[in-house]
């Protein structure tokens, strides 16, 4: 059974009963049989001083073949590469689902301890491989129903609603939050609730509804009419926070300020309404109430679209796919001058990975006792650690040949024993 675990903040992830996103994840996987547990690892760090031994400790004990860092930026260079070289034969991956913000306050020499990183942001992905990552994906956050799903509670209706938890005015955001939330506040035509820290409450008193948590945020976003998302950066292809997922998932109406590359993922005007300037937001929200059946049904199809792509069971899917190609490799066995000892050491630097073993027919060109010897070593290799064979070529007597060579029997009983394919399109 696959085994992961899951780095992340505090233990109130492991236990709370509200589900929520690292809860999620962990419980998708889990009924995906694959064995999947959490550690705190700030709270660790908090609360004693031997928290990278007891990391160490930890992951030997529970010994997954994934580490997945969902919290890495709580831990420093040094203390990575202590962890590592202490797990150097576990797939270590990274979800940065706050891409590109985060980076500014972390040493990016970091990611050369990772073997895969994952990103919701696309025009970060080289940054990844400069710095060491051997495989790099893009990745949205993934939503649940059981978390976010449309409820209806009187208490939360309003025209507009805004979960902000800063204002982020050092940034060159393309929409200032700061102005945006006293222009609501001060039109007494449009009911505006605002959620987050008590700070916000100086800005717009008369509006600020404190804070709101994760798990319940739903009740915001089913509740207003219009639910405002807007990010950090704008500029960066690709990029979405969580909120661009809950609120469609929730059956929210989303105006959202122009990113760059939205179009990848939501349809402007049909699946997401798209902030026009901030010059004339309030005039652009009057007219969305103003028209509202008639804007009503883009969150009906912003809900299709993140129900058929955004599920926390596609997300681990992802994550899974990832490490099955980035586990996998092929051993090409088309030289007719190949060393047996060079095909062993090949193989035993890559004891993290299955292998593809991929045969031509070229192989056949050599002595039979070499052509034996060789086929006993990926005989050996296929028993003990699950590796593939794929033929090249679909003529039956050649298969017959390798047959003989790797166990002396016909291909049939060959076929029975280990696990064998025909691929042509292979390499290409």
């Amino acid at each position: 059974m696959l085994k992961i675990v899951i780095v992340c903040w505090y233990d109130r992830e492991w236990y709370i009963e509200t589900p929520n996103c690292i809860n999620t994840a962990r419980d998708t996987f889990i009924a995906k049989n694959i064995d999947t547990v959490l550690f705190p690892f700030l709270q660790i760090k908090l609360s004693r001083n031997d928290y990278i031994d007891y990391l160490n400790t930890f992951l030997k004990e529970k010994n997954p073949d994934i580490v997945l860092w969902w919290n890495w930026s709580n831990i420093t260079l040094q203390e990575m590469e202590i962890v590592r070289k202490k797990n150097s034969k576990r797939v270590f991956m990274i979800y940065n689902w706050d891409d590109p913000p985060c980076w500014e306050n972390n040493d990016l020499e970091i990611m050369k301890y990772f073997d895969i990183s994952f990103s919701s942001c696309i025009s970060t992905l080289d940054r990844y491989k400069k710095h060491g990552v051997k495989i790099c994906k893009y990745l949205l956050p993934g939503f649940s129903p059981m978390t976010h799903y449309y409820e209806k509670n009187k208490d939360y209706e309003c025209d507009v609603s805004f979960v902000c938890t800063n204002l982020y005015e050092k940034h060159n955001t393309l929409i200032n939050r700061k102005k945006m939330c006293i222009d609501l506040e001060n039109d007494e035509s449009i009911n505006f609730h605002l959620y987050g820290p008590e700070f916000l409450k100086e800005i717009a008193p008369k509006s600020y509804r404190g804070s709101v948590e994760h798990e319940i945020n739903r009740l915001v976003f089913s509740n207003s009419k219009i639910n405002i998302n807007v990010h950090i950066d704008s500029s960066s292809d690709g990029y979405l926070n969580e909120r661009s997922i809950i609120i469609p998932g929730c059956g929210g109406l989303m105006l959202i300020d122009d990113v760059k590359g939205l179009e990848k993922n939501f349809i402007q005007d049909k699946e997401c309404i798209v902030i026009k300037n901030q010059d004339t937001i309030i005039e652009q929200i009057k007219d969305i109430l103003d028209n509202y059946q008639k804007n009503e049904k883009i969150k009906y199809a912003g809900y299709e679209k993140v129900i058929k792509n955004h599920l926390f069971d596609k997300w681990c899917d992802f994550i899974i796919n990832t490490y099955n190609e980035f586990i996998i490799k092929k051993i090409i066995i088309n030289n007719v001058n190949i060393n047996k000892n060079e095909l062993i050491k090949e193989r035993e630097k890559n004891k993290q990975h299955k292998v593809i073993w991929i045969l031509s027919d070229d192989i056949l060109d050599i002595k039979y006792s070499k052509a034996k010897s060789i086929m006993t070593i990926i005989r050996t290799y296929v028993c003990n650690y699950g590796d593939t064979i794929k033929f090249l070529s679909c003529d039956d007597k050649i298969k017959e040949k390798y047959a003989m060579l790797i166990c002396e029997c016909d291909y049939d009983s060959l076929e029975k024993k280990y696990k064998l394919e025909n691929d042509n399109s292979i390499i290409t």
